[in-house]
């Protein structure tokens, strides 16, 4: 977890998805941003498919580490981006229980 804001290099737009009237093809999905924060972004050597407990899961390709701004609440229901990257938030924790950081597990790209 970072300890300095020299560390949160990345800014990150936070997004939830809003559900339009059905077209032809069924519901439209617009992603809207609903928040910004600064954070931190590492790849993991290997993508994991298993939880600690060994527990089946969804793909993880990325730990991102935000600090914590205002009253928003991060879900898995929101997705990440950062330029033309997107990120699916797999888990959302907060790694010291004290409120200042999320600590994000997600997969680039997925849905």
């Amino acid at each position: 977890m970072p300890t300095s804001t020299g560390a949160l290099r990345h800014r990150f737009t936070i997004q939830a998805a809003e559900v339009g009237a059905a077209g032809p093809d069924g519901l439209t999905t617009t992603w809207v941003p609903v928040a910004e924060a600064w954070g931190t972004l590492t790849a993991l050597p290997e993508p994991s498919l298993l939880g600690a407990d060994a527990t089946p899961r969804r793909r993880v390709t990325h730990t991102i580490t935000l600090r914590r701004e205002g009253t928003f609440v991060l879900s898995t229901a929101h997705r990440l981006v950062l330029g033309e990257r997107v990120f699916t938030p797999r888990t959302v924790t907060d790694p010291d229980d004290h409120g200042r950081w999320w600590r994000v597990e997600g997969e680039e790209g997925g849905q």
